[in-house]
């Protein structure tokens, strides 16, 4: 009887705190308001104080290290980076305070000293008079998408960059060891949005991240693939036409041929050219749901390029060779039920022979056999005289006599195979001079 008593006055007690502690609230709310951001908003809200608030220091500093190309030495260096912790921040936007912490009760990431980069939750305190919440979190979340609309957070106009997706699966993890992980996290330097809401330390953000080493006018491209890319201009500056006519504004192309001939190098100097975003997709790695998630997610950085590259080494047909991605999920997301405007899809293989005709190559006279997914099949050919001419005079600039002999030499070569009998020529050639 005696625990029946406590048990009812523990309710009791328990009943009343809450009650006090919801009216303490309210009262509170008089003067100060709160203001919980979740999901996505949350990397809103921390890009939007680190880039236009002063931040008082006060409390314990927390920092991650990170492999990080620095542009102007040209390799990969740890970096620092600041990142919050579960005690939050102090922030002053001119004259006014807003006081921010990490997490929520309950929440497990909060519970350690350090939190995420990305938090599931994230709350905003301030004086009722100073922000109206709703143009607060609006001004957020729009200075947000201007960021993504650019390389450096919002404070220049370039949006190319270079994101790299891969699966997160035990299958993939246990398929490929443990090089698997050093490779995926050296690879991801040239991902620099995820490190959006942290603080590099030495380094300003314009100085890090992949720098493109290939453009369009330094490649040797045939008089289709020239065209090709003419087309892919005219298809960039053309968003309003697509809409007014109630066309998806998409395009999908195949690039396919033997290696060396510069299937990805176009593809990349292609997204650098037109100023894009590039997806690049690890089809092996990925279940279907990650697929979608992350296929998606791309969605919401468009216009952007989704680049998917060897995708004989994936499927055969529409049968799986490597992972766990199935032919369907892959149709669905190229062309599937949510609207893609702004997407250029662009597939490699170097055996199209292997490919099922549902996703798109070219027919007997050169015409797609799926526009919508694939919209133009681009065979990549062994460079002609003009193209190994262009290689030559990059290469040899300073040996003009040879050109003719080593075009001549180098014909029926794949791209990379004509610019290494170049650069191995030239590199010979530079030695003898320096000795």
């Amino acid at each position: 009887m005696d625990l029946v008593w406590a048990g009812g006055i523990i309710a009791a007690l328990t009943a009343g705190w809450n009650q006090i502690k919801g009216f303490w609230i309210q009262i509170s709310s008089l003067v100060v308001t709160q203001v919980i951001v979740q999901d996505r908003v949350v990397d809103a809200a921390l890009i939007y104080l680190q880039d236009n608030c002063r931040q008082i220091k006060l409390g314990p500093i927390s920092y991650i290290g990170h492999w990080t190309n620095v542009r102007k030495l040209n390799r990969t260096q740890l970096v620092a980076w600041k990142i919050h912790t579960r005690f939050g921040a102090w922030y002053f936007l001119g004259k006014k305070p807003i006081r921010m912490t990490l997490g929520k009760e309950g929440d497990e990431r909060s519970k350690s000293d350090h939190a995420s980069l990305s938090p599931s939750t994230l709350r905003l305190s301030f004086f009722r008079w100073a922000f109206e919440p709703d143009g607060l979190v609006d001004e957020m979340v729009k200075y947000y998408n201007d960021a993504r609309d650019s390389d450096a957070g919002g404070k220049s106009c370039k949006r190319h960059y270079i994101r790299r997706i891969y699966g997160l699966s035990k299958k993939r993890a246990m398929m490929r060891g443990e090089k698997v992980a050093d490779a995926a996290e050296a690879e991801k330097s040239d991902d620099m949005w995820g490190y959006r809401v942290a603080m590099p330390i030495g380094y300003d953000r314009n100085e890090l991240g992949i720098i493109v080493d290939h453009t369009l006018d330094s490649l040797a491209l045939t008089d289709s693939a020239l065209e090709a890319v003419e087309e892919a201009k005219r298809w960039k500056d053309s968003e309003n036409w697509y809409k007014e006519h109630n066309l998806s504004w998409r395009r999908g192309w195949l690039l396919y041929g033997q290696p060396g001939n510069g299937k990805t190098a176009l593809a990349r100097a292609l997204a650098e050219g037109l100023d894009l975003p590039v997806y690049i997709y690890d089809l092996a790695s990925l279940a279907n749901d990650e697929f979608q998630l992350a296929w998606r997610e791309m969605l919401s950085a468009a216009p952007c390029i989704a680049l998917i590259e060897d995708i004989d080494a994936t499927f055969e047909g529409r049968k799986t060779l490597v992972g766990d991605l199935t032919f369907d999920c892959l149709l669905n997301c190229l062309d599937g039920i949510e609207r893609a405007d702004g997407l250029f899809t662009i597939i490699t293989t170097n055996e199209v022979s292997k490919l099922d005709v549902a996703l798109g190559v070219a027919d007997e006279v050169g015409r797609s056999t799926r526009p919508g997914r694939v919209d133009r099949a681009i065979e990549m050919k062994c460079p002609d005289e003009d193209g190994r001419f262009k290689i030559a005079r990059r290469i040899l600039a300073e040996y003009p006599e040879l050109w003719e002999g080593v075009v001549s030499e180098g014909c029926g070569e794949t791209g990379a195979q004509f610019q290494e009998r170049c650069a191995s020529l030239a590199l010979r050639l530079y030695w003898e001079d320096e000795v």
